[in-house]
């Protein structure tokens, strides 16, 4: 388990821009941090009502895949040249995960919120565990489908409706999956660069997506029919079904029957004699 808190300078210690290293494990490698920090969308001058970036994404670090978990949060800069993002990553191998979810974790207060507890010699630990959530704030079909999407491992992009916010939005979809595959849900909150293959990526109501996006409006009332095809990367979201399970369900029987009963004439048809 490693821990890298950065930010960006406008000047380095070589006298360039660059990323700027608030703490670090011990054990982390130098080239495995400048990968977390090439990785995770960090910005020079972002607006200023930017909201906090959030992600759980499947990073490669000490040769094998780990769980990375990074907040970005606007600050007050320590200095002037440091204009005031600062990025927490938090590195998991699958043996290390806690008995909770990822957006649990996320929420749980140990990602930093301001610039308060960079001046640290050590890495916290990890809580042994978190409250219940409160009530989600999506419609239970609309939980439950996406659940689903991403039990089969199907990518999509979903616009939030208005006043939603977008983490208690994840952590009702966490609390939808069981327990022993809510590590399986990746995601990333607040940015578009870097999404390194993850499931779930939520907008703003007000956000606009690329043109080849297909996006699912969480405002309808309910999942609508659409067509399933797979995810495809970034900026290019598949189209997704959004038809109830139940509902897709419940023509699977009538077309076995009629596929058994076109195999049944066909056989009998090349039986007859001439």
């Amino acid at each position: 388990m490693h821990e890298l808190i950065h930010t960006w300078s406008a000047q380095t210690a070589a006298g360039v821009p660059g990323f700027a290293t608030v703490w670090k494990s011990p054990h982390l490698s130098a080239e495995d941090a400048a990968t977390l920090e090439a990785r995770s969308g960090l910005v020079m001058s972002p607006p200023v009502d930017t909201p906090p970036l959030v992600a759980h994404r499947s990073l490669r670090i000490e040769g094998g895949w780990h769980s990375v978990l990074t907040r970005i949060s606007r600050t007050p800069g320590a200095a002037g040249d440091r204009p005031g993002r600062v990025a927490h990553h938090l590195v998991l191998p699958a043996g290390e995960r806690p008995d909770y979810g990822p957006v649990s974790l996320l929420q749980s207060g140990w990602f930093l919120t301001s610039r308060s507890g960079t001046d640290r010699h050590d890495m916290p630990r990890l809580p042994a565990s978190v409250g219940a959530p409160p009530a989600g704030p999506l419609d239970d079909r609309w939980a439950n489908h996406l659940a689903s999407l991403v039990l089969r491992g199907t990518g999509f992009i979903a616009r939030l409706p208005r006043d939603v916010d977008a983490i208690e939005a994840l952590r009702q979809l966490e609390q939808a999956i069981p327990l022993e595959r809510q590590w399986d849900l990746t995601f990333l909150l607040g940015g578009a660069a870097f999404t390194d293959g993850v499931l779930v990526r939520l907008l703003s109501a007000e956000s606009q997506p690329t043109a080849a996006a297909s996006v699912l409006d969480l405002a309808e009332a309910e999942p609508a029919d659409t067509r399933e095809a797979p995810a495809t990367e970034a900026g290019e979201a598949a189209v997704l079904s959004l038809e109830p399970p139940e509902r897709r369900r419940a023509w699977i029987i009538p077309m076995v029957i009629i596929g058994l009963v076109a195999v049944l004439a066909l056989i009998l048809w090349n039986g007859i004699e001439p």
